[in-house]
């Protein structure tokens, strides 16, 4: 199969779609570590000898970021599909068939 080249157009797609690319990779591993410290992190913390029962305030507020950026993480791969395909189809005319 011969590989088609690509317009300017087409390079301007390749430019946004690894823009949200990296907006989803930013995303998930804010979501990560929003979570890992919501979830393991501060519960730790209340089991040690000193006493941080004032730490799990911040519990609801970490599982909301990470709620919120898992959003924008899926929202980011659904855009970036959304362009990749088009392109591939593009660039390779039998991409889906």
């Amino acid at each position: 199969m011969q590989i088609l080249p690509l317009d300017a157009a087409s390079w301007d797609l390749v430019n946004a779609s690894i823009g949200h690319l990296a907006y989803f990779s930013v995303s998930v591993i804010v979501a990560a570590f929003a979570f890992m410290v919501g979830h393991a992190i501060i519960p730790s913390l209340q089991y040690t000898v000193t006493s941080f029962e004032f730490t799990n305030r911040f519990r609801p507020p970490l599982y909301a970021l990470a709620a919120a950026s898992l959003a924008v993480a899926l929202w980011q791969l659904a855009v970036f599909v959304s362009m990749a395909v088009p392109l591939l189809q593009k660039l390779y005319p039998r991409f889906l068939y």
